[in-house]
């Protein structure tokens, strides 16, 4: 599983579309799912699949092209 905070590509059970979520920490909340949209709101569907996002591309010095 993703460390808390970090943020996936994950494939939702039963959906063709893939979604950017960001994996909770434990939670004393039983009502809090155990992945956010990133725009805060819940994610109460079954994740079938996550990868980690791939790392950003180096930025080229100014001037290089």
């Amino acid at each position: 599983m993703p460390d808390p905070g970090q943020i996936v590509l994950a494939a939702i059970r039963y959906s063709n579309i893939p979604v950017l979520l960001r994996k909770n920490g434990p939670s004393p909340n039983p009502n809090r799912g155990e992945w956010d949209y990133l725009d805060g709101d819940t994610c109460r569907k079954r994740i079938d699949h996550w990868m980690p996002l791939p790392a950003a591309p180096a930025m080229a010095a100014q001037g290089d092209t």
